[in-house]
């Protein structure tokens, strides 16, 4: 009787709860929470000062904060992945089972945190669009559409983790989603397809490389 309470108590002290399907860690979905929320904030930080070099291009600082601003997008792509993959190795270790926030006190947060840096983020992509002339004929053209492509990448991954990852406020998280991709959109659109044309008036691809 004693081992069995004994038992029991650890079972306790990790986090498992009885009643429940899988054993729920508790700890775990409240610490992740908060450490995800900082995780997405230091990003929307990254995307307000992304925004701000991309203000400062005009055709006398293209060279310069044009190049900074492909330096930041790839670097948000980084993070991005370097954090996701923290993620998902935590879920791992503790064994959770199905989505980890299902109480909204620990998925709210999460969204919250979520939506501020969608707008931060599109933010950024309409000023780029705003002075994509300023990159056309330059080798920066073809940089640029290659850090947008990632960034495509980091957006669908971060949201596809988030839409299992936080249940109660899914539908927030994908209206979030698809305004950064309507934006994301127009600026790979427009930067991918002006250098295909450009390849066709018989552009050497070597100078966008």
């Amino acid at each position: 009787m004693k081992l069995i309470q004994v038992l029991a108590n650890g079972l306790l002290a990790l986090g498992f709860s009885a009643g429940t399907a899988h054993g729920s860690i508790l700890p775990y979905a409240a610490a992740s929470s908060a450490v995800i929320v900082e995780d997405i904030q230091h990003i929307t930080n990254l995307s307000h000062h992304l925004r701000e070099t991309l203000l400062r291009i005009d055709s006398d600082t293209i060279a310069e904060s044009g190049g900074e601003a492909i330096d930041e997008f790839m670097d948000i792509a980084g993070v991005w992945s370097g954090d996701l993959e923290k993620w998902k190795s935590s879920s791992k270790s503790l064994c959770i089972q199905g989505a980890p926030f299902t109480d909204p006190v620990d998925a709210e947060p999460i969204c919250a945190a979520f939506h501020a840096y969608a707008e931060a983020h599109c933010a950024a992509f309409v000023v780029l669009i705003d002075k994509r002339s300023f990159f056309d004929n330059t080798p920066l053209q073809y940089e640029m559409g290659a850090a947008l492509r990632q960034q495509e990448w980091a957006v669908d991954a971060v949201n596809n983790y988030l839409l299992d990852a936080v249940p109660p406020c899914r539908g927030e998280v994908e209206h979030d989603y698809w305004l950064l991709q309507e934006k994301l959109r127009l600026a790979v659109e427009y930067f991918n397809e002006n250098i295909v044309f450009n390849l066709d008036r018989g552009t050497d691809l070597k100078e966008y490389l």
